[in-house]
């Protein structure tokens, strides 16, 4: 289920010798970081970057993909006026939520926002 209104955690790396194999390689790094030791990338279009892409990762409990954020190289466009030269800037962002809800075992993302005292009290401190 999806909400009109999200939080995320984004990457960015400012490096005039970067490409898009160094993305990949700071992808298997962070989500590795984060307990998930398989991470792909498939082809995506988003309007800030190019080359984009979908990040998926292997799920350790459940042995599937799940989808957790996206990534790509940001369009000149868009980090010129920012930084005042042409430089690779690489980007990726995840979705909190994606990884909130299976640690807690919620099905329905609108169940974070409900403020239900009880969940709260009895929901598992974070220890990952």
């Amino acid at each position: 289920k999806h909400l009109f209104e999200f939080y995320q955690v984004d990457g960015i790396v400012v490096d005039e010798n970067a490409n898009f194999r160094h993305l990949l390689a700071y992808l298997k790094e962070f989500f590795g970081k984060m307990g998930y030791k398989d991470a792909r990338i498939r082809p995506a279009h988003f309007p800030y970057t190019y080359l984009s892409g979908e990040v998926d990762v292997l799920h350790p409990e459940k042995n599937q993909w799940i989808e957790l954020g996206g990534c790509g190289i940001f369009r000149p466009e868009v980090t010129v006026p920012l930084l005042g030269f042409e430089c690779p800037v690489l980007a990726w962002g995840l979705g909190l939520e994606r990884i909130i809800c299976p640690y807690y075992g919620i099905t329905d993302l609108r169940e974070l926002y409900k403020n239900d005292v009880k969940m709260l009290r009895d929901a598992k401190v974070w220890l990952r």
